[in-house]
């Protein structure tokens, strides 16, 4: 079940925009579908009033589950605030809690690390691309802040670590910086996100047979990517072993919003949903007396 709603999103004039507004992930169908999930973020961290002049940071989230194995990685660097420790937490979309990722120290950069990073190229900052807004770094060789900026000390301070096992990457509304007094200096907003941060999320399910054709199989995809704060979703369900020539509802969280027909040879497809209903949908299709022939559950 996908929690992410990014809400307030401005309309792509694509016609393929979703509405943001969180549907009921259940549906009416019981039976759960397997499948993957792929979430990549690049976050932008925006400065408080709290916060210096200046201060700025930047987050990269990727989780991929597989049947409910998960793989999530979390890296943040930030620059501009005062000398000092500050923790990294993440506040929930679910509930609306906060919860702590992470303790790191801001100094000079020449103290906290060798530029390696497991052995990525171009270090720990290559990672960032163009999202860090400080000195040169291709001429930092590590230790010598010289060779980087010239005659500049450079306080930043970053974060490696991965999500906690109960935290799914789309449950997070909010990356807060905050210093050790609770303040909060840095926020990154993946609900009203600023215009430089980038989400994509794809999601496929197998598709599950219903009571009126249990043995039916398929897969439906389910992709939303976000970018200057316009989102674009895609949607996609084909099934085989379905009643043949059959009509049949398009049951979307509960509601019925189209209508296909299978093939005689029992194949069935969907090619999009309504805007107003394909943010982490329940799709089921059912047959005019309500059984249900097929269901994929995202």
């Amino acid at each position: 079940m996908t929690a992410l709603t990014l809400s307030a999103l401005a309309d792509d004039g694509q016609g393929d925009q979703g509405d943001n507004n969180q549907g009921d992930c259940n549906g009416n169908q019981s039976t759960n579908s397997s499948g993957s999930e792929e979430f990549e973020a690049s976050i932008s961290l925006v400065a408080t009033t709290n916060a210096p002049s200046g201060a700025t940071g930047t987050a990269r989230l990727e989780e991929e589950s597989e049947d409910g194995n998960v793989d999530s990685s979390l890296k943040l660097i930030v620059q501009g605030l005062d000398a000092g420790d500050y923790t990294l937490s993440a506040v929930k979309i679910s509930d609306g809690s906060s919860e702590q990722l992470a303790q790191f120290t801001v100094g000079s950069i020449s103290d906290g690390d060798d530029g390696e990073d497991d052995g990525e190229e171009g270090g720990f900052w290559g990672w960032l691309g163009g999202g860090w807004q400080g000195c040169n770094t291709n001429n930092w060789q590590g230790g010598d802040t010289n060779n980087m900026c010239t005659n500049t000390v450079v306080l930043v301070g970053f974060v490696r670590t991965s999500l906690p096992s109960d935290l799914d990457a789309t449950n997070i509304a909010r990356l807060v910086v905050a210093d050790t007094n609770g303040v909060e200096m840095l926020v990154g907003d993946l609900q009203n996100p600023a215009a430089s941060t980038t989400v994509s999320l794809k999601e496929t399910v197998t598709v599950v047979g219903g009571t009126l054709s249990p043995n039916a199989t398929g897969t439906a995809v389910f992709q939303r990517t976000v970018s200057h704060r316009h989102a674009i979703e895609h949607f996609a369900m084909t099934a085989s072993g379905v009643p043949s020539s059959a009509n049949l509802a398009v049951h979307v969280n509960g509601k019925a919003v189209s209508h296909v027909k299978s093939t005689s040879h029992g194949n069935v497809s969907v090619k999009k949903l309504p805007a107003k209903h394909r943010v982490a949908p329940s799709v089921v299709l059912v047959n005019k007396h309500g059984e249900s022939a097929a269901a994929a559950n995202f």
